[in-house]
């Protein structure tokens, strides 16, 4: 894969919180909602969704804030 340098302002969300420190430590539960809608041939579906991410307390005894990610899938078949 080639380099994106417009990637480069992008961070990674990871589950371990490794260079977090407010959520290293914290127990973590992901919820996934979404609704698939197709038209009556089923060639085109559009899935909205969202995650959202919570935290319990770190070992600092902090509850990290919530993260709440919309997204849209798109699929074509053919």
């Amino acid at each position: 894969m080639d380099y994106n340098p417009e990637l480069a302002g992008v961070t990674y969300f990871g589950f371990s919180g490794a260079g977090n420190t407010n959520v290293t430590n914290a127990k973590n539960t992901l919820l996934v909602f979404g609704a698939d809608y197709s038209r009556a041939e089923g060639k085109v579906h559009v899935i909205p969704n969202v995650e959202i991410f919570t935290f319990g307390r770190n070992g600092a005894g902090m509850r990290p804030a919530a993260v709440v990610m919309p997204k849209l899938t798109v699929l074509s078949k053919f």
